[in-house]
């Protein structure tokens, strides 16, 4: 029994340490860019998938099932949770009007902070069995809390969406850009510094192209001109 809660123990400080990045990460929506907050994002869901994965093969001691399924039900929830915050984040970005996009967060916010309220369950369970075996059960659980105070209230949605909107770096941004060109034969430097082709009777061009936006552009048109002289 001791060692299966102290195990535990070392998962929810895994979630702590989780839950601190999102914090962070929902401090800094008014400067971060899109790729950045759904990069970090899938960073923090690997730390929930990994504590699910090794929880599994866990034998589960008798009298110790609801603790370990509340546990297993926050980890859940907050994956379940972040996995949509990121969907309906963008969602709000890419359609500043859509209120949809933003019942969609408030629900985000919803499940993640139900797996808050789970985990608070877990650390009430787990001290009644302390109570009731007389075991040393884990001495300290560190507190887990994704969602702030400041954001528990029913306006959180329209306060992370209003953030969202202000900043442009999360909006879509599909570009593209000449990344290289090449001739055949070879082009070299003139004195005015400029890329000649010794005269032929063809020259082929090879033009790489590029995307540098935020997601991919599809049908965009580059040019290339080339002069004589």
């Amino acid at each position: 029994m001791v060692g299966f809660f102290d195990a535990l123990v070392q998962h929810a400080e895994t979630q702590s340490a989780t839950a601190v990045g999102f914090q962070q990460l929902l401090a800094t929506l008014s400067s971060v860019d899109r790729d950045l907050v759904s990069g970090r994002i899938a960073e923090l869901r690997e730390d929930l998938t990994a504590s699910t994965e090794q929880l599994e093969p866990e034998e589960v001691p008798e009298g110790a099932e609801a603790a370990s399924a509340l546990f297993d039900l926050a980890l859940e929830e907050w994956d379940a949770g972040l996995a949509a915050f990121d969907t309906s984040l963008l969602a709000v970005a890419d359609d500043p009007e859509s209120e949809e996009a933003v019942e969609g967060l408030a629900g985000a916010i919803q499940r993640i902070a139900v797996g808050d309220l789970l985990y608070r369950r877990f650390l009430e369970e787990s001290e009644g069995l302390r109570s009731d075996l007389d075991v040393a059960i884990a001495s300290t659980y560190p507190e887990v809390s994704f969602i702030p105070e400041r954001f528990a209230g029913t306006s959180a949605a329209a306060s992370i969406a209003g953030t969202v909107r202000a900043n442009p770096s999360l909006d879509l941004n599909p570009d593209i850009e000449i990344n290289q060109v090449s001739f055949e034969p070879e082009a070299v430097l003139n004195t005015d510094d400029q890329l000649v082709v010794t005269a032929t009777d063809e020259v082929t061009v090879s033009v790489v192209v590029a995307n540098v936006g935020n997601v991919p552009r599809l049908g965009g048109q580059l040019r290339v001109r080339l002069e004589d002289g």
